[in-house]
């Protein structure tokens, strides 16, 4: 059975999961990881000046990417420095993975450099906290942690790895990971009340978050078909081209221009997915939505925190998209309305 460091087994859990770069600054505790990063190859370890950039530019891989951003910290000064841009993903649904080193677990011996309680610091702000319990445990929990923040709702998953795990050799044999499959909710008796909300819609407008970025270019097959004008949130920006003629906004409310709030006036039925309806895309709560209200999003605790739903369904954007297009009847295109967006975004350049 071959034998590796734990430093080692980290990097290859890392290779299998497409890791290109890693964020941080090596010290005492995590040297041996950096060793093992410089010997894989295919990994870049980008050295920052503060623990804080590191959090931020993971933050931002995830972001642009199809990849996971990670996180290299030092025990104590290290996580509590990373804690904003950790906490910034958690509240953005963004996908990372922390490596939060942690102190000896084998001397015996207490008030080690860096020993505070440090899972306990991030769990507010993060999806989940995970602790190998033993080397063999390395690999498969690097792996859960990557499945568990990509999972939608997305957010960042922090690991700590007893530093002397890293220090030595241990028996490791063939690594294996199966990611557990999620139960999904049944959609089919909502996705028919949606469906039934829309096609009776007079008027009805898109509203989407970040969330929505799963369904792709689904999004704008979707808006076509309900020729419904497509309000994005601040996070969401980029999820719908922004070219494209039934785009109308990013943001709604008392901070958008007079044309996007004429072009909303009126709507009957407003189909969110993926949003909060948060303080920023809302201009502070500015806007009401229609009293017909279809919240769509991956976790259920977001609905009914700032606005009524009429009908709320836990789903992800992309089945729930794929779901609705069967059921909804194509309208003609909104010439007028088109025309109008048109005129308003020109407008803004006079």
């Amino acid at each position: 059975m071959p034998r590796l460091s734990g430093a080692d087994i980290v990097v290859r859990a890392l290779q299998d999961e497409g890791v290109k770069f890693t964020f941080g600054i090596p010290g005492t505790h995590n040297t041996e990881l950096y060793d093992a990063l410089e010997r894989s190859g295919t990994i870049e370890p980008v050295l920052v000046t503060d623990e804080q950039s590191a959090s931020f530019m993971a933050d931002a891989v995830s972001r642009s990417s199809d990849t996971v951003g990670v996180v290299n910290l030092v025990p104590g000064a290290g996580l509590t420095n990373a804690c904003s841009g950790i906490a910034e993903a958690w509240m953005d649904n963004v996908a990372m993975v922390v490596l939060a080193c942690g102190i000896r677990s084998d001397t015996g011996h207490a008030y080690q450099l860096h020993a505070i309680d440090q899972l306990s610091i991030v769990r507010p702000i993060c999806k989940a906290t995970l602790r190998p319990a033993s080397p063999a445990d390395i690999y498969p929990t690097i792996r859960k942690a990557f499945a568990q923040a990509r999972q939608a709702p997305a957010g960042p998953v922090v690991v700590e790895i007893p530093a002397d795990y890293y220090l030595f050799d241990h028996d490791w044999g063939q690594a294996t990971f199966s990611e557990e499959k999620v139960a999904c909710p049944q959609l089919a008796p909502q996705l028919s009340a949606a469906a039934a909300m829309l096609n009776a819609a007079n008027k009805p407008v898109l509203y989407l978050g970040r969330g929505a970025a799963g369904a792709g270019a689904q999004l704008v097959r979707l808006a076509e078909v309900l020729q419904a004008p497509v309000v994005t949130t601040v996070q969401g920006k980029g999820v719908i081209p922004e070219d494209h003629p039934l785009w109308l906004w990013c943001g709604m409310g008392r901070s958008a221009p007079a044309f996007v709030n004429d072009a909303l006036k009126d709507s009957d039925c407003m189909l969110a997915i993926g949003c909060r309806f948060s303080e920023v895309a809302t201009a502070s709560y500015g806007f009401e939505p229609p009293k017909r209200l279809i919240h769509v999003d991956a976790d259920k605790n977001v609905f009914d925190k700032n606005f009524k739903a009429e009908l709320a369904i836990e789903s992800d954007a992309a089945r729930f998209v794929a779901g609705i297009l069967t059921m909804l009847k194509p309208r003609s295109e909104a010439g007028h309305l088109r025309a109008s967006i048109k005129a308003g975004h020109a407008g803004l350049w006079k």
